[in-house]
């Protein structure tokens, strides 16, 4: 049972309050939800699975071994291929970070050997404003045609560049090319 309560000398209201629906002799009173507020859990939800499915945009690069490559915008890494040894393609990844000293500095590695040979490798290095770059050179086979190639994927800071990313690997292919 619920009780009404009203200031003495003024009749009661004609009509329930909004909101408010007769359930047998109890007002079951509920607050009116806005419009907007009626909508927030699904656009929630959908911000949430574009900002975790993205999309990849292939971008062109200066390699001859794969000419497009893939920039990922969730992850902020630009993927690329090379058909060079991973070893090979680690000392360009050094000499191209190395040569860039005005504007960037290596910081170390981290290498995975099987029978002394490079399987993979990441390269830490940090550019002005103390953004991290991050470079990771694999060697993968392509699952259709057996193919060994290596791999390499550049993040550039935080969020990723893709510009930046780009120069990176332009400078890694001129390195690979001596």
């Amino acid at each position: 049972m619920v009780f009404n309560l009203h200031l003495t000398g003024l009749p009661p209201p004609d009509r329930p309050e909004i909101g408010c629906q007769p359930a047998s002799t109890v007002f079951r009173c509920g607050y009116r939800i806005p419009p907007l507020m009626k909508h927030a859990v699904p656009f929630a939800l959908l911000a949430a699975t574009l900002a975790f499915t993205g999309c990849n945009t292939y971008v062109g690069v200066d390699n001859p071994d794969q000419a497009s490559s893939t920039y990922s915008n969730v992850t902020g890494s630009l993927v690329t291929r090379y058909k060079a040894s991973p070893e090979a393609v680690f000392n360009a990844v050094k000499r191209a970070v190395d040569s860039q000293s005005d504007t960037m500095k290596r910081m170390g590695e981290s290498d995975k050997r099987v029978n002394n040979e490079l399987q993979e490798v990441t390269v830490f290095a940090r550019a002005i404003g103390d953004l991290e770059i991050k470079i990771e050179v694999a060697k993968v086979e392509d699952p259709v045609t057996k193919e060994n190639f290596t791999q390499v994927t550049v993040k550039y800071g935080f969020f990723g560049n893709c510009e930046q990313s780009q120069q990176i690997v332009s400078r890694i292919t001129q390195n690979l090319r001596r």
